[in-house]
């Protein structure tokens, strides 16, 4: 009936104009449509050059996403600023959705964008308190105001793109745009856009252009734009690119980490931001995509010893692929840049090439136990969160079932241990994806002696099982 509800709120143009709240159960989707345009002019509050956004403590992290004591009253740091700002999330991602609550909680008028019907649901403090992600208010789909997607964008004094990209590698760029296009349409006067998603090397500029030809502002002394490429807490930007370098205090304010002792970041040029995240970038897969090559040539006499170490033991597909984004468009961007681009490609082919070797190396361990293809079942156990504004795990999940299922009759995908998994008769050969997944899977093995337990790391490795030696 929600569905129902939101068709006809958006299926005209003048339906769309509106200006009245209704309510509706919230149900975000992964798609995306695009939306028609509105305007509605708010009260503006400038964001303006502050003294007091250089503190130490002026960056948020989005660790502690999983913590159930993430909307506690540590939350509640009023600082004069947010209470005062209405704010605009488009997407709804993890990242997205963290920036708003944290928001909301603090007093501010928070509106979070669902990309797939382009409508804006009103979060105040009392849902941000109760639902500490966005997989929690999914679920429980509680009553929600909302408004058109221009009313809200037009009311925000600040504006984050972070929507979930879902799209083939080549794709990215495209739908990306469209989005940002349908998302800043609406931008007011003396509001700050802070574009969350991956660029590459120059990407930036391509966004400007758009936010200007979309909105008719001009760049600095109109509109202000930031890039933060956000992730899920374990590799936050070391620094806020400014078109213009100035301070905002609002944005200080909401990317401020949740413990006192965190670091700040430091406001730079959108350049710099840029090089400095291509760098991370570079040097986390440089790290991984070598010990995913040693994996392969490591000799079995050995592997048991090489496993100990951290690098290779503990790094898991989930490790692996965290980031593959941001890969992939670091070498969309570096065309004139041949050795770095091929650099960038070539990570990104050793990490799609074990993927491979994995898949022909369960084959093997699979035949090697007598166990048949056409009454093995296959589970692959993953627990990663769905709503990353990073679609990397969601696509890698699927490639690797479907390879796995070219040779293998069932095959199913699963967050966590299926249930009444311990009383079948069938063989069950199950692949942890994570640390965490591991250890789940070994406890499992402990009632069902008879499980084979394959880690998806670099060396492939196999917990021997009752029929095994």
């Amino acid at each position: 009936m929600a569905g129902e509800a939101q068709k006809s709120k958006t299926k005209t143009g003048s339906a769309a104009k509106t200006s009245k709240s209704r309510s509706k159960k919230i149900r975000p989707q992964d798609s995306a449509r695009t939306g028609s345009g509105d305007d509605d002019n708010n009260n503006n509050i400038v964001a303006v050059k502050d003294k007091t956004a250089e503190s130490a403590d002026d960056h948020y992290s989005t660790d502690g996403i999983d913590d159930e004591n993430n909307n506690n009253d540590n939350d509640n740091n009023n600082n004069g600023i947010i209470p005062s700002i209405t704010l605009a999330v488009f997407g709804m991602s993890t990242e997205g959705y963290e920036i708003a609550r944290r928001a909301a909680v603090n007093g501010a008028s928070v509106f979070i964008v669902d990309e797939s019907n382009l409508t804006a649901i009103l979060l105040n403090a009392e849902i941000a308190r109760t639902y500490p992600d966005i997989s929690t208010l999914q679920e429980d789909e509680p009553i929600m105001s909302f408004i058109p997607l221009q009313e809200a964008v037009s009311k925000s004094d600040l504006l984050f793109f972070a929507p979930r990209i879902r799209t083939q590698a080549h794709n990215i760029k495209a739908n990306t745009q469209s989005l940002f296009k349908d998302a800043v349409e609406s931008v007011k006067v003396g509001a700050s856009v802070v574009f969350c998603v991956p660029v590459g090397i120059g990407g930036n500029s391509e966004y400007i252009s758009i936010l200007q030809h979309e909105t008719g502002l001009e760049m600095g002394s109109e509109v202000l734009y930031y890039y933060y490429p956000i992730e899920d807490g374990r590799n936050p930007p070391k620094m806020i690119g400014s078109a213009d370098t100035k301070q905002n205090p609002a944005l200080c304010a909401l990317l401020r980490p949740p413990e006192p002792a965190g670091e700040a970041s430091d406001f730079s040029t959108l350049a710099v931001s840029e090089y400095s995240h291509a760098m991370d970038v570079i040097s986390r897969f440089a790290q991984i995509s070598t010990a995913v090559e040693f994996g392969q040539f490591v000799p079995d006499e050995i592997k048991r010893n090489i496993a100990e170490d951290p690098r290779v033991g503990d790094l898991y597909i989930d490790g692996m692929i965290g980031g593959m984004l941001d890969l992939r468009l670091l070498e969309l961007s570096l065309v004139h840049t041949k050795p770095l681009q091929r650099l960038a490609s070539l990570y990104g082919k050793i990490i799609d090439s074990y993927v491979t070797r994995f898949v022909e190396r369960i084959r093997q361990i699979v035949r090697r136990s007598g166990m048949r293809t056409t009454k093995t079942k296959m589970i692959v156990l993953w627990s990663f969160d769905p709503h990353l504004l990073r679609g990397d795990r969601n696509m890698m999940m699927q490639i690797l079932i479907e390879r796995l299922r070219d040779w293998l009759a069932d095959v199913e995908f699963s967050s966590e241990m299926p249930r009444g998994i311990l009383a079948s008769d069938l063989p069950i050969a199950i692949l942890p994806c994570t640390s965490r997944d591991f250890e789940t899977a070994l406890r499992a093995q402990k009632e069902k002696p008879t499980l084979l337990v394959i880690k998806a790391t670099p060396l492939c490795d196999v917990v021997p099982n009752k029929n095994r030696s």
